[in-house]
């Protein structure tokens, strides 16, 4: 979809939306975004090699620009894909397990680059699920992106809402592709490193299907926290020397690493909902999942290391 550029000048946006097996969430972003008030946008979803139907409904959804991955690369070479075939001078990244009712997110993010002077600025996150679990999951993953709390410094932004100037690509590349989670952390520790601001637009915000099954909740964790270890080398993040450095301290931190890391949450979500100490130990639960996919990772680096010998 296409909105023409009017005589107001205001920067066309491309609103790049990458899926995987998105059939039962697809169509409720599209709507939100296509029914956003503002006069200049297009819509590119990139399919990731989806196998439950999603690229059929693509298919009879008027007004898309749809790519179609050969094979399941993940959502950081998706982005890039859609950042190639976009022409907007602003780059909106939303995930397709969201939903918008806000017309004006689009005009939110705009006035956010525009008022604040901010190269990427960063939207609310809202968790929407039923369960203790879902509840759990948008604390331990929106912590960061808490909708319409104080608009706090920001050294890193999520890219379930996510707005970037398109001359920062130019100057410091796009997504790490070579990792499955936490290349936004990435990406935003590069920028700042090159001089670009940062903002977090508390107002604009999307709500996100967070997982009700503990299992999900769990696996979720688990496997970012086998790349947390190569997405926080690769900038030196400036908690670096709290994480561990090898197999044997990945295994001794686990406990108190977890812990501190939910003490994190906590702190981040007690001024503006104080029922966050109730579900310490689900968040702990998360995190913990995550310090043991360090673990993983240490691991099968010495594995590997041994196999070689």
């Amino acid at each position: 979809m296409e909105k023409n550029r009017t005589d107001n000048g205001l920067p066309k946006v491309s609103v790049i939306i990458p899926c995987y097996n998105s059939k039962k969430t697809i169509r409720g972003v599209l709507r939100g975004i296509m029914a956003q008030d503002y006069p200049s946008y297009e819509i590119i979803v990139v399919d990731d090699d989806s196998n439950d139907g999603t690229h059929k409904i693509l298919e009879k959804t008027e007004g898309l620009k749809i790519i179609r991955n050969e094979d399941n690369h993940g959502s950081a070479y998706s982005r890039n894909i859609g950042i190639r075939e976009s022409s907007g001078d602003i780059i909106l990244f939303i995930d397709s397990d969201c939903f918008i009712d806000d017309n004006e997110l689009i005009s939110k993010h705009v006035l956010a680059h525009r008022d604040r002077l901010a190269h990427i600025v960063g939207g609310g996150i809202q968790g929407i699920g039923n369960g203790l679990v879902a509840k759990a999951d948008n604390y331990s993953h929106w912590f960061l992106n808490i909708p319409y709390s104080v608009n706090r410094v920001k050294t890193h932004l999520v890219t379930n809402n996510m707005s970037v100037k398109r001359n920062v690509f130019e100057k410091i590349g796009t997504f790490n592709i070579t990792l499955r989670t936490g290349e936004d952390t990435d990406f935003c520790e590069r920028a700042l490193k090159a001089g670009y601001r940062m903002a977090l637009k508390t107002d604009a915000v999307v709500k996100h299907y967070d997982r009700e099954r503990f299992v999900d909740f769990i696996k979720c964790f688990y496997l970012a926290g086998i790349d947390r270890i190569p997405a926080r080398r690769l900038n030196r993040h400036r908690y670096w020397f709290l994480l561990p450095f090898d197999h044997l301290s990945s295994l001794i931190y686990s406990f108190p690493l977890a812990f501190l890391l939910s003490a994190q949450i906590v702190s981040a979500w007690y001024p503006y909902d104080k029922k966050v100490v109730f579900y310490f130990p689900l968040i702990f639960a998360g995190r913990l999942a995550m310090t043991f996919g360090i673990v993983r990772y240490y691991f099968r680096g010495l594995k590997t290391k041994t196999t070689q010998r």
